[in-house]
């Protein structure tokens, strides 16, 4: 009999943490071949270039491999850093949810009065748009 639920042992999160190995092997794995595309060009191309030319040919190599990987690794550092700010501020959300359940009604709507007026001269102060609270 077939049935909506997951099988034993198979969470949400078991899932989720199976597509990020996949996506990160499947990055990994396109990273590698166009590095040893570019390797076998070059070596070609070292075995049809006159001498003179072969450096051209590997500063080229090298180039494209430097871009590749710097690309590479800027992209999961920068990932990374979304993921860190994004946790940080759910963490900051839940702090303010909390406090704001327990504070009391007059001194809460001033608060929000206070931080309407501040979001305003910072709007009015700021060449960038700032949104409306």
């Amino acid at each position: 009999m077939a049935s909506d639920q997951p099988e034993a042992g198979t969470s949400a999160g078991e899932r989720g943490g199976l597509a990020r190995v996949i996506a990160a092997a499947g990055a990994i794995l396109v990273v590698a071949l166009g590095l040893v595309f570019v390797f076998i060009i070059a070596l070609v191309s070292l075995g049809t270039m006159p001498d003179s030319q072969k450096s051209t040919v590997v500063a080229s190599a090298f180039t494209v491999i430097g871009t590749v990987v710097g690309t590479y690794f800027g992209v999961r550092a920068g990932s990374a850093g979304k993921q860190r700010a994004e946790a940080a501020r759910d963490l900051e959300s839940m702090k303010v949810q909390e406090l704001a359940a327990r504070v009391d009604p007059t001194v809460a709507q001033a608060a929000l009065d206070k931080a309407e007026q501040r979001a305003v001269a910072a709007r009015s102060a700021s060449s960038t748009e700032i949104p409306a609270l």
